[in-house]
């Protein structure tokens, strides 16, 4: 049976840490818990009766000169009980600095920290659907209560995805669009500014609150559903027909026979009215001609029939506008190649990397996707010529095969049917688009993971094509012949023609590096005097852990029990299942070089001198705190181990401590993430 998950609510509570919010605290927190914030629920749950639970987030933002961050508080999604215990403001992160004089307060940087933890959120759920399918129908909503002005900051400095990173006030209200997140106003003192950018981002979907504001407060609201109709007072509400008898299928012949060998499986979905239904792909070949077959031509009713004849019949001046399309992709690559190795031969390594992935990982991604497209194109054109299927063997098929009746589709048929009718409409769609230069990646039809056994011809070219056009076209069509494609880690996964296109910089780049602060207790260089030391570094990974954009800003470290051999270390992470990411921990030279380099220095010396570790625990993607980074010294370095389930118990020794500072010390390599 197919049952359609109730929509739940995710609400981003975005606020600065003025200390004239701070003062209306014990009016704004009970009014948004008990007031504003039950008007909210009430309205949603009127709209949608079947509404699940309420996720809450908190980002306070404050001035941008504020260190070592302005986002004071950017809490992960959790309970709407758990985030509104705290009665103090300044566990929140209100009241901690003043309105930022005439400068204003970091408003665009609190937007896009709350726009990355949306993005955490709706991307989490792709790699655990089983976990809470849930969050694939969610409804979103930003909360942003303010009584200060925005400052003139153009675009942000402190987000995580570096998609972000050219993100303007002009822009925002269009990201804001594409990932369908309401933006609701809570001003507690007029500013017209941001009664302007909300006009920008609701537009005519803008509301009028229903409920009563408190003095001086204003509120622009959107994307809450419409009220209920309420019945007259008096009036008897009419009497509603009890649900009609279920019908009872009627039993066929498979399920009287269940030793039939052409029963359907015992996991086949059942259709039900007004659902569609989808069958779990398995990499089935690229085999869409019909099997032969003495009986009766039953196939040709079938929907893979249908979507081959869609395929057949592409227009070929179509074909060849793509192909030039993806000639004219190549072209653009290689003069940003040239610009990408012209910043790491200048020893940019860094601004070289985020420039590829940026500017030439989308513009590759989209090339070999629209690639993939013609040699799906082609090779039912080339199936249709040939008359035949390419399931043949090397050795000959046993011509007594042909007597016997056609075999049932793998379960995987309708993933094929679904994925070749991607393919059709995207070479549809394709020809009307302006430029892919600058787009994101777009969805990629699913190919075979095996190698045709016969060589694929080429079908027929029209008169007119010119020689280059069909050098390229027969070029793709030998790609076809001989490239095997390697199944991915989604190629197991059937592609649902309703699902929604990936949005533009909801990750897809997924950021690998970590900006924020350290803190830890130590030792002031000057004074010698034990006090609260921090620093500001990157942790880059080699692979970018999930939720990382979720991370918070500053990571508190607390010592942990003293060192093992390095080799200990890397066979001891080897052996977990749950295996980390390693990264390694640079200093950022560009806060106050001097002294931000020094304390990074001595936090070095601390944990080499001493021969211990040093863990950070925060609330991860699950909503529990646990210790999830773990810092160690090896050659000099720092370096980290990050464990997305929480650090497991750490390696024992019995070693004396010199002995244990005499083992080599090769660089740890993570397992495979």
């Amino acid at each position: 049976m197919v049952s359609t998950k109730a929509p739940e609510v995710a609400i981003a509570y975005v606020f600065d840490s003025s200390v004239d919010l701070a003062n209306e605290w014990g009016r704004v927190q009970p009014t948004l818990s008990g007031q504003y914030m039950q008007h909210f629920i009430a309205r949603l749950r009127e709209g949608h009766p079947d509404l699940q639970t309420h996720h809450i987030a908190l980002v306070c933002y404050a001035s941008s000169s504020t260190r070592p961050s302005p986002l004071l508080a950017k809490t992960y999604f959790t309970s709407l009980q758990n985030l509104f215990k705290a009665k103090d403001p300044s566990t929140c992160g209100a009241g901690q600095t003043s309105r930022g004089g005439g400068r204003g307060m970091a408003v665009l940087e609190g937007l896009v920290a709350a726009i990355e933890l949306f993005d955490v959120l709706t991307d989490y759920p792709k790699s655990a659907a089983s976990k809470n399918p849930a969050l694939q129908n969610l409804i979103k909503h930003i909360v942003h209560v303010t009584a200060c002005n925005p400052d003139s900051a153009e675009r942000p400095t402190w987000n995580v995805n570096p998609a972000l990173d050219q993100l303007t006030w002009e822009a925002l209200p269009s990201e804001l669009k594409k990932r369908e997140i309401n933006y609701n106003l809570i001003n507690l003192r007029p500013c017209q500014k941001l009664e302007d950018f909300h006009t920008a981002v609701a537009g005519p979907l803008a509301q009028t609150p229903w409920f009563t504001l408190r003095p001086q407060h204003t509120a622009r609201l959107m994307g809450f559903p419409a009220p209920s109709p309420k019945t007259p007072q008096g009036v008897k509400r009419a009497i509603e027909s009890g649900p009609s008898p279920e019908v009872k299928r009627v039993r066929t012949s498979n399920q009287a026979s269940p030793s039939t060998t052409n029963s359907p499986t015992p996991g086949a979905a059942i259709a039900r009215p007004g659902i569609t239904t989808t069958q779990p792909s398995v990499s089935p070949q690229l085999n869409v001609a019909a099997q032969p077959s003495s009986g009766p031509q039953k196939a040709a009713s079938t929907p893979q029939s249908d979507v081959t004849a869609v395929l057949q019949n592409v227009d070929m001046e179509k074909m060849q506008k793509l192909v030039l399309r993806v000639q004219a992709l190549e072209a653009d690559l290689k003069p940003k190649e040239e610009i990408a190795r012209n910043l790491e031969a200048a020893g940019k390594v860094e601004e070289a990397r985020l420039y590829r992935q940026e500017h030439i990982l989308p513009i590759r991604t989209n090339t070999e996707k629209l690639k993939g497209i013609v040699r799906t194109v082609m090779a039912v054109k080339a199936n249709e010529k040939a008359g035949k299927p390419q399931t043949t063997s090397a050795g000959g098929a046993d011509d007594s095969s042909a007597s016997q009746p056609p075999p049932p589709p793998p379960s995987g048929a309708g993933g094929l049917v679904s994925n070749t009718a991607s393919s059709a409409a995207q070479v549809n769609t394709l020809m009307d688009t302006p430029s892919l230069s600058n787009a994101r990646p777009i969805s990629q039809p699913q190919l075979s993971t095996q190698t045709s056994p016969v060589p694929l011809p080429g079908p027929p070219l029209p008169s007119g094509t010119s020689p280059q056009v069909a050098a390229q076209m027969r070029k793709l069509i030998e790609q076809q012949n001989r490239t095997p494609r390697i199944p991915s880690a989604a190629s197991g996964l059937s592609t649902n023609a309703n699902m929604q296109p990936t949005l533009l910089g909801m990750g897809a780049i997924r950021p690998n590096i970590w900006r924020g602060t350290l803190t830890w207790k130590g030792f002031d260089a000057t004074s010698h005097v034990r006090r609260e030391l921090q620093a500001t570094v990157h942790i880059q990974f080699k692979t970018a852990p999930e939720g990382l954009a979720a991370w918070p800003h500053a990571l508190g470290l607390t010592p942990a029990p003293p060192a093992v051999p390095p080799l200990m270390l890397q066979e001891w992470a080897k052996a977990h299942q749950n295996q980390p990411f390693a990264g390694i921990i640079t200093v950022n030279e560009s806060a106050d070089a001097q002294v931000n380099t020094e304390n990074f220095r001595s936090l070095v010396r601390l944990l080499q001198d001493r021969n211990i570790y040093a863990m950070a625990a925060w609330q991860g993607l699950d909503g529990t705190v646990k210790n999830r980074l773990l810092l160690f010294v090896n050659q000099g370095k720092l370096l980290a181990f990050y464990f997305a389930a929480g650090v497991p118990e750490l390696p024992k020794t019995n070693l004396p401590q010199q002995q244990q500072q005499q083992q080599p010390q090769p660089q740890p390599q993570p397992a495979a993430n």
